[in-house]
């Protein structure tokens, strides 16, 4: 287990990173939206798409220092970080439910990385984790159980696209879930890739590399990877930052701790207080994006144009009294028209 000076480096290291990461998904937003000030738009775009990838970097040698639990906690305060910069930047407001919604998410998240078991081993074997995979229907549930939340968060997506929804908060609460899942994943695929590499610089272990599986576990990796930030930036596109950066960050950890206990067998690691700890984070969790997202669909509808019963009889009148003007002026031509001929 690392010491605390490691923990405290690595905890600054994800604050840095994840400071960093929101700081390019609110440029990549502002490039949807059409903003360019300083830069030309492709700039606008590159030099977003590269403060996010450094940001990644830094939580990724955070996590080199501190364990899986402190660097996934302190990465939620990306919320906190999003929601200074969209109001800051997009005029994004928040209400007290949006408040109460974005701080549910961050404690429900904080209680399930903290009541989490911890992942001891330091390496693994190829043929060690084809063994887990082949041995125990563990970690394909894992896998296969959030899959199948994500696929119908990628159904939604596809409907509502077709649909035009655009700009609607279910939308970006789809999207955010699809990042979120994918982020996960990567997050799964990451874990295992660094634990082949640790086999593999250990004095008198063996070349973790040396089979292909091992190559396609990376595939997975940088995959879910490129998968979520084409999410995130499609998702920031169609809906605003202040639901679909929660919803990533919020269902990621969610998502990463419960593939980590099926997919390495942690279960019989969790006592009952920790069992019950990680149970109901997740369920504070999932209520504060439920929550989060009736919110900000409320001032969806408070925000869209009304048009009520007297407004509807006036604009009839008046477009009834220009029929009628219309009419009357054809009527005089007509009349006119008729004299003249008559007059020939």
């Amino acid at each position: 287990m690392p010491g605390l000076a490691d923990q405290a480096v690595g905890a600054l290291l994800a604050l840095l990173g994840v400071g960093t990461s929101v700081a390019g998904l609110l440029g990549l937003k502002w490039y949807s939206a059409g903003g360019h000030a300083i830069l030309s738009r492709s700039q606008l775009w590159y030099s977003a798409a590269a403060t996010w990838a450094f940001g990644q970097i830094l939580q990724f040698f955070g996590a080199h220092f501190a364990t899986q639990s402190v660097v996934a906690a302190v990465t939620n305060m990306g919320i906190v970080f999003n929601a200074i910069g969209a109001n800051r930047l997009f005029g994004e407001t928040f209400n007290n439910w949006d408040t109460i919604g974005t701080i549910g998410i961050i404690l429900g998240a904080v209680l399930v990385v903290l009541s989490a078991p911890v992942l001891l081993v330091e390496s693994m074997t190829m043929g060690e984790i084809s063994a887990m995979f082949g041995t125990s229907p563990g970690p394909l549930a894992g896998l296969l159980v959030t899959a199948t939340v994500a696929c119908g968060a990628a159904i939604f997506v596809v409907v509502a696209t077709r649909r035009g929804w655009e700009g609607r908060t279910s939308l970006g609460l789809a999207f955010g879930t699809l990042a979120g899942f994918n982020g996960s994943y990567s997050i799964t695929f990451t874990k295992l890739v660094w634990l082949l590499f640790a086999e593999t610089i250990r004095p008198g272990g063996e070349n973790g590399f040396a089979q292909p599986a091992a190559w396609v576990l990376g595939g997975f990796m940088s995959g879910g990877e490129a998968i979520m930030i084409v999410c995130l930036v499609f998702g920031l596109h169609r809906s605003e930052a202040s639901v679909v950066v929660p919803t990533y960050y919020g269902t990621m950890t969610v998502f990463s701790a419960v593939q980590g206990i099926l997919v390495f067998d942690l279960a019989r690691e969790l006592k009952t207080a920790s069992a019950v700890h990680f149970v109901s984070g997740v369920i504070i969790c999932l209520a504060a994006v439920v929550l989060l997202g009736s919110s900000r669909r409320h001032g969806e509808l408070l925000r869209a144009p009304r048009v009520n019963a007297s407004t509807l009889l006036r604009t009839s009148g008046m477009a009834s009294s220009a029929a009628d003007q219309a009419v009357s002026r054809a009527s005089m031509v007509g009349g006119n028209n008729q004299r003249g001929l008559c007059h020939v």
